[in-house]
C-alpha cells in the first residue's frame, strides 16, 4: 500500500519482518525510527510496502521505493520460511503495482541470476562509499577498476538468458 495509508501496526508489523530475517544473516541495520520517519512527506521518493498474509496476520514483506516512474526494490523480511514467498513479495507484487500505477520502470535491486529467470535483465548499477583510511580507499579502487572487465563480460554472458526476446520486446 501507498504510505500515506500505513499505520502503526502495519510499521511494526513490518519491521518484525525484515528484522527477524536480518538477525539470521547479518546485524539488522533498519531500526524503528527508520520505519517511522517513512510515513514523513517525501515527494522526490515514496516508499511502497509489499505484505504477505496468512490468516490475517502479516507473515512477510517487502520495502520499496518509488519515483515518478519508477519503482525501486527491495529491502525484504519474513517471519516464516515458505517456498516462493521472497519472489512474491519482492518481485510479483512490484511488477503487479508498476504496470497498475503505470510506471515505466521496476529496479528489483542488485545481483541474483534468478531475476533473470523472472524477466528482469541484468543492468550495470554503482554505488558509493566513503572511506576514512586512505589505504583502504585505493585497495577498494584498485579491486573495482579490476572487476570492471569481469562484470562487463559477466552482463555480457547473461543477456543471452534472458526469457524476453529483444525483438519483441515492449517499450512503455
Amino acid at each position: 500500500g501507498d504510505h500515506r495509508d500505513l499505520h502503526k501496526e502495519y510499521r511494526r508489523q513490518r519491521q518484525m519482518c525484515i528484522r527477524d530475517s536480518l538477525d539470521r544473516w547479518q546485524k539488522p541495520y533498519l531500526e524503528r525510527e527508520f520505519f517511522d520517519l517513512l510515513t514523513q512527506d517525501s515527494s522526490s521518493c515514496q516508499p511502497i510496502l509489499f505484505f504477505a498474509l496468512q490468516n490475517h496476520e502479516v507473515i512477510g514483506g517487502s520495502l520499496c521505493f518509488k519515483n515518478e516512474d519508477t519503482l525501486y526494490g527491495r529491502h525484504w523480511g519474513s517471519i516464516k520460511k515458505i517456498d516462493s514467498l521472497h519472489f512474491e513479495t519482492c518481485y510479483y507484487q512490484g511488477i503487479d503495482y508498476c504496470i497498475n500505477n503505470k510506471l515505466k520502470f521496476f529496479d528489483p535491486g542488485v545481483q541474483g541470476e534468478h531475476k533473470i529467470r523472472r524477466g528482469f535483465e541484468p543492468e550495470i548499477t554503482s554505488s558509493l562509499h566513503y572511506f576514512l583510511r586512505n589505504d583502504l580507499r585505493e585497495a577498494v579502487k584498485i579491486f573495482c577498476n579490476k572487476e570492471k572487465s569481469g562484470i562487463l563480460q559477466y552482463k555480457k554472458s547473461c543477456e543471452e538468458y534472458t526469457p524476453i526476446k529483444k525483438e519483441y520486446r515492449i517499450i512503455l
